[in-house]
């Protein structure tokens, strides 16, 4: 089981105490590896999305060789400007998706092509017939052998498996300054290491800043999620750190509103119960003036630059946004995965 429902009744698990700890509060089964063999199953196909790291991407080729994880590991780069001449270690195993930018909810004006190029992964694997498959970002590394066996063999009985990363936490620029504050961070699923059994899932990558949690979800209320263990994330360069906290406010709200809800309520049966509740104004009004009052007080604890920049940005884009944003969102992905 992916919730533990005894322990979590033991929390106090109110917005104001939420916001102390983390809405990542998930008991989360650990996945155990069985032992090495010589018929170790690999993964039917391994799929790497990237954006001008050609240098990042051939080390992690190199480094994935070692562990002889598939025979059909795909490089999908954003644009034509990363392939073939840029990339021309990846040749022949480069996919060039289609992406489109419809739907995109960044509300800082930033193009945001992850989702995409997770959802043409998963298309690509359906139509190659790609059953157990693997979406890794550029900038994971595995730690040892039997990490890759665990990922693989959960999902014989698991629709997905994922990794937690070591040396940076995987989290929003909002996110590091809150478990600066004191925050508690819990390890939980992530899609930069996420192992995808199609047979069982078909996952959908809303595009939006926190695509992957929100993709994960009917596998959550299906209790058929597991965390396979440590991986190690790479440390990511930013240029622009208001920009980006601008472009992630909405995944955050929304993000953060819905887990809030998936971890007070342990009687949400579905993916239709879940927007029956989520599907209300008022409660994106409150969630927009909560989000208001944690933003000040994070501003207001800590004042270092950096800090206040960062705080800025997502502050600046979270005047934009309403509950009607909020709403339209909801409906189209929920158009998107209850069909």
């Amino acid at each position: 089981m992916l919730f533990d429902s005894n322990s979590l009744k033991k929390r106090c698990l109110n917005k104001k105490d939420m916001r102390k700890n983390d809405w990542r509060s998930f008991n989360i089964k650990t996945a155990k590896s069985k032992a090495m063999c010589n018929n170790f199953c690999q993964f039917d196909a391994v799929f790497i999305p990237t954006k001008d790291q050609k240098l990042r991407v051939s080390e992690q080729l190199t480094h994935l060789a070692e562990f002889d994880i598939s025979k059909n590991i795909f490089i999908v780069p954003s644009e034509m400007d990363d392939a073939p001449d840029k990339l021309p270690l990846f040749c022949s195993n480069l996919l060039v998706p289609f992406l489109c930018f419809k739907d995109n909810y960044s509300f800082s004006g930033t193009a945001w092509d992850l989702p995409c190029k997770r959802n043409f992964a998963i298309n690509y694997s359906i139509a190659r017939k790609y059953n157990k498959i693997l979406l890794l970002d550029d900038d994971i590394r595995f730690i040892k052998k039997e990490m890759v066996y665990s990922l693989i063999n959960s999902l014989d009985n698991f629709w997905i498996s994922s990794c937690f990363s070591t040396m940076r936490i995987d989290t929003s620029l909002i996110g590091e300054i809150a478990i600066n504050c004191g925050k508690k961070h819990i390890n939980f699923l992530s899609g930069n290491c996420l192992a995808v059994n199609l047979c069982f899932f078909i996952p959908y990558f809303p595009n939006i800043y926190n695509e992957d949690w929100l993709a994960i979800i009917p596998a959550i209320l299906a209790k058929t999620a597991v965390l396979a263990g440590p991986v190690i994330q790479l440390d990511k360069n930013i240029e622009n750190w208001t920009k980006t906290a601008s472009f992630q406010e909405f995944g955050e709200l929304i993000t953060d509103e819905i887990y809030d809800h998936l971890s007070r309520d342990f009687k949400i049966p579905s993916l239709e119960g879940l927007f029956k509740i989520i599907l209300d104004k008022a409660l994106w009004e409150k969630a927009i003036a909560d989000r208001y009052t944690w933003l000040n007080y994070l501003l207001a604890t800590d004042h270092c630059e950096k800090t206040q920049a960062i705080i800025s940005g997502a502050l600046s884009s979270l005047a934009n946004i309403t509950a009607k944003n909020c709403i339209d969102f909801l409906n189209r992905w929920k158009n998107k995965i209850l069909l």
